[in-house]
């Protein structure tokens, strides 16, 4: 374990939660757990009584990333959804090169890549 991702809360930890905003612990809500004072992690959805969650945003910046900081945030995220009754989560990204790696680091976090089509119109 790298000394990046030393710096993570552990679930069950006094300091897991100190950081996550009220709302995080209610159905549907969004949560910005806090990766140190002033830093948001990942951005994540949970629906309790779907039994689902969704990481909507994450990002890494370019200096720490192949560092295990973008699996270290998802498994932060993961726990949190964990708690609130999340079963199953789901995470997208761009299908083009530059988005590989994410892609990449998914894969090796065990989520299956889905055939999806979505469609966009100019309004």
């Amino acid at each position: 374990m790298g000394p990046a991702r030393r710096r993570f809360h552990r679930p069950g930890a006094p300091s897991f939660t100190r950081g996550i905003k009220p709302s995080a612990r209610k159905a549907h809500s969004h949560a910005h757990p806090w990766v140190r004072p002033g830093r948001p992690g990942p951005t994540h959805r949970t629906d309790p009584a779907r039994r689902n969650g969704s990481v909507t945003l994450l990002a890494v910046r370019d200096e720490h990333r192949r560092h295990g900081v973008g699996a270290a945030l998802c498994e932060h995220a993961f726990a949190q959804m964990r708690m609130l009754g999340a079963e199953v989560v789901e995470i997208g990204t761009g299908g083009d090169s530059f988005h590989a790696p994410a892609r990449a680091l998914y894969e090796r976090l065990g989520f299956v890549p889905l055939p999806v089509v979505a469609y966009y119109r100019q309004l």
